[in-house]
């Protein structure tokens, strides 16, 4: 679990992030404490998911997905979109927060 302080704080400190993503995080408004599933390959972060986690029994979860690697966006994606039948998943939380990710990638995707 991170603190909403701690986590812009890393986002600060990282170069690799350009300077619109690195202004639309640090004003984004987060809970104060989040989850935070990082995509790591060879200790490098790609991408990570954010989770609320003040509210789990009422809220979405969701708050966003952040990609430090682009590439990484072209590679997920399609797995995602091949594996997922949202419609079919019968957890409300779930099917929102997966709705969510795959809007927010797909946005991401290049053009």
């Amino acid at each position: 679990m991170t603190g909403a302080c701690t986590f812009k704080r890393e986002i600060l400190e990282k170069s690799s992030i350009n300077g619109d993503n690195c202004e639309s995080i640090l004003k984004k408004s987060l809970p104060k404490y989040f989850w935070r599933i990082k995509g790591l390959e060879e200790d490098e972060l790609r991408f990570e998911f954010l989770i609320d986690a003040t509210d789990i029994a009422e809220g979405d979860l969701y708050l966003d997905f952040i990609c430090y690697d682009p590439e990484y966006l072209t590679i997920i994606y399609p797995y995602l979109e091949a594996g997922l039948e949202i419609q079919i998943i019968k957890d409300k939380h779930t099917r929102y927060f997966l709705t969510k990710m795959m809007e927010k990638i797909s946005a991401l995707l290049p053009k």
